[in-house]
């Protein structure tokens, strides 16, 4: 196992290449995690906004939520 971490003169280039990787993926992970959030909560927003836009529209014209709509226009 001690040969596995002794490198001799190359342990400061793989040593800080090891480093240098772990903070890279580290990074993506973690810009990765903001934006999932991010969309997630502008998705939350779109969603209550359509809801807030359907329960208005259904209001002005008098309709039942549970309706079902006509696919012809009610022809």
């Amino acid at each position: 196992m001690a040969e596995l971490f002794d490198m001799g003169r190359y342990a400061p280039f793989v040593w800080s290449s090891y480093g240098f990787t772990f903070l890279v993926i580290g990074g993506l992970f973690w810009h990765s995690l903001a934006g999932m959030r991010r969309s997630e909560r502008e998705v939350e927003q779109l969603r209550a906004a359509r809801g807030s836009r359907r329960r208005r529209a259904q209001r002005d014209a008098g309709t039942d939520a549970d309706a079902p709509s006509s696919p012809d226009g009610g022809a």
